[in-house]
């Protein structure tokens, strides 16, 4: 399926640049954004508020200081508790063409954190660039240092999209090159009948290869993976076009109506038939965006940016100690059972588990830290 294929899907909202620019950076007070999608790449660093983000057939929660990337021609909307601030950085398709990223809060929150906040700051610069009126070239040339660390740590490979867990292809940067070719095969042929020996001819690869690439990367095998892109690709068409139900199967791949069904409502919860009725009129352009842009200056901004990022690195801590803390109980009772006599060690590349005196020392190697636990009438506490 082309990229000409959506044009004429009733929802899609083409991006609008100035100029010769193909990238713009804003900032946006938005209470309800419907089901849309558009042209191109659009990455989101939320400034204030709290939002609900639906993504084809996954909900999300954002708070403020989350970062979310949507890939061109996905179906979302956004619905605010309140009133929620977004730095909106839209990119068109020539600085991110043919890529599919991770399209979930968690990974980008829990993964690549230092690669996630250098584009924060590189938004948040652009958006300055453009208030400030400065060279088109300067905004242009941060856009494309921020496609450049997306296209580096942040595409869909390094993402398991059914346990939601980030996947490290970082030993072997060709395994992550082919299986991101082997992806982006599935989802440009998807409405093909398309057969693992089809893909294994077309990249000149091992048909058990492939299997164990996709697995992997995307935590299911080349069958379940495909079936996945299809799915995804039927709301397109069930709320954006007046195609039949049946049509819609038939146009995304799926070889029966009944097979259609099966993997609709296993991913969506519901018959496709039911999601349509359900949804048709929560799309653009009848339901309004709810979006005013609002302007800061830089020093408001930064201000603002600071304030939001030191509670959030607070915030952080405090969550590493609780979640800590309520882990402590599980190892001392793993420590009892594994560790019986005095001066017996377990180790791993992150964990030292050591006992001494009746006690047991937990060192943490990542974070550099030692907690001793000491056990007394079965009462455990920490130090």
């Amino acid at each position: 399926m082309i990229a000409q294929d959506y044009r004429e899907i009733k929802f899609m909202e083409a991006f609008r640049f100035f100029g010769t620019s193909r990238a713009n950076a804003f900032i946006g007070q938005m209470a309800e954004l419907p089901i849309h999608m558009h042209d191109g790449v659009e990455l989101m660093y939320v400034l204030k508020g709290t939002l609900h983000v639906k993504i084809s057939f996954n909900q999300h929660k954002m708070k403020a200081g989350d970062f979310l990337l949507v890939n061109a021609y996905e179906v979302h909307s956004l619905q605010a508790e309140e009133k929620a601030e977004i730095l909106f950085l839209q990119m068109g398709e020539s600085f991110l063409a043919e890529k599919e990223f991770a399209f979930d809060p968690h990974f980008y929150e829990t993964y690549n954190q230092e690669a996630v906040k250098e584009v924060k700051g590189k938004m948040v610069r652009m958006y300055l660039s453009q208030e400030a009126g400065k060279p088109a070239g300067e905004a242009e040339g941060l856009a494309k240092e921020i496609a450049s660390i997306c296209d580096s740590f942040f595409q869909i490979h390094q993402y398991d999209v059914i346990h939601k867990a980030h996947m490290d292809f970082s030993p072997n940067q060709a395994a992550g090159a082919r299986m991101q070719n082997v992806y982006q095969l599935l989802y440009d042929h998807y409405d093909k009948r398309l057969r693992l020996s089809d893909v294994a001819h077309m990249e000149h690869m091992d048909m058990s290869y492939i299997s164990r690439l996709l697995k992997d990367g995307m935590g299911v095998g080349f069958q379940d993976t495909l079936n996945i892109i299809r799915t995804d690709r039927a709301e397109v068409f069930l709320l954006g076009t007046d195609l039949l139900v049946q049509q819609v199967g038939e146009k995304v791949g799926f070889s029966s109506h009944a097979y259609f069904v099966k993997h609709f409502k296993a991913h969506f919860g519901m018959a496709p038939a039911a999601y349509r009725q359900k949804y048709r009129n929560d799309i653009y352009p009848k339901r309004k965006m709810e979006l005013q842009l609002i302007n800061y200056s830089s020093t408001e901004l930064m201000d603002l940016i600071r304030d939001l990022e030191s509670g959030r690195q607070k915030q952080s801590e405090e969550q590493y100690m609780e979640e800590l803390r309520y882990e402590a109980d599980y190892l001392i009772r793993l420590c009892s059972a594994l560790i019986c006599s005095d001066g017996a060690r377990l180790e791993t590349d992150c964990l030292l588990l050591h006992k001494r005196d009746g006690n047991v020392e937990i060192l943490l190697k990542d974070r550099n830290i030692r907690i001793q636990i000491i056990q007394d009438k079965e009462q455990y506490t920490s130090q």
